[in-house]
């Protein structure tokens, strides 16, 4: 991968945020190439599994080959992001990365060919571009999703996502929280390895003390969280999921 420089400081047309979305719109359809497991899946529970799995897979766009996997973003400023839950019906569920991230792992925003320009290109240039054409019939018009995509790497399922990598979580219902699961998790103790009794930190036996709780995906713990109020159609002034 070449070096990434900074991009530009966004401007009123654009924003310097990227959200994934974990559904679609009803009526749209998915690429063929996703899996049927994933494909079953709501968006609140597709979000659930990112996060606890900490990789956001890929797959390939409409046009590209199998292994031509892309993962797919929208450039939406607030009031875009808006009107595509309300007027274009994108399920409010989502993750949010900074464009300079975004950028500096690959990605750019996509190609919109007309289909004499389609037609011309490569198949490695495929999966960076979507048909532009508004023939009755043959229509193809998404500049509205204003769509980044990242490129994986050859036989890489998905882009891990350590903790910290996502800056805002989009949550459709107020309240929610993804599902909490048994893992080992240090209290904060530590336990002399000799007599198994707590110790000081310093202690040359000291190690820290490790149980098993119900916790949260650590992905979710470390990030904002943006909930979505459906009845008032509108994002609720706190990050709690209560009204403010």
């Amino acid at each position: 991968m070449t070096p990434s420089f900074p991009l530009q400081q966004a401007e009123s047309a654009h924003f310097d945020l990227l959200i994934h979305f974990t559904g679609r719109p009803a009526g749209t359809s998915l690429t063929p190439f996703v899996d049927d497991a994933v494909a079953a899946m709501s968006p609140e529970q597709r979000l659930d599994s990112i996060l606890w799995g900490q990789m956001l897979h890929g797959f390939a766009p409409f046009g590209a080959a199998e292994d031509q996997r892309m993962i797919c973003l929208s450039e939406s400023p607030p009031d875009h992001l808006h009107w595509l839950i309300k007027t274009r019906a994108w399920p409010p569920w989502g993750l949010i990365f900074p464009r300079q991230t975004v950028y500096n792992l690959g990605g750019g925003p996509v190609w919109h060919a007309r289909q004499e320009q389609y037609g011309m290109l490569r198949p490695d240039q495929i999966r960076w571009a979507t048909r532009f054409d508004t023939t009755p019939g043959n229509r193809s018009d998404w500049l509205h999703e204003r769509e980044w995509r990242i490129p994986l790497p050859q036989g890489a399922p998905g882009l891990l996502l350590p903790v910290g990598s996502i800056t805002t979580i989009v949550v459709g219902t107020p309240g929610w929280a993804p599902s909490q699961r048994l893992t080992q998790r240090e209290t904060g103790y530590y336990i002399d390895q000799s007599d198994g009794q707590y110790c000081d930190p310093s202690d040359v036996f000291a190690r820290p003390e490790i149980r098993e709780v119900m916790s949260l995906p650590p992905l979710w713990e470390s990030a904002h969280k943006l909930y979505w109020d459906p009845t008032a159609q509108a994002f609720l002034p706190t990050e709690t999921g209560q009204a403010g």
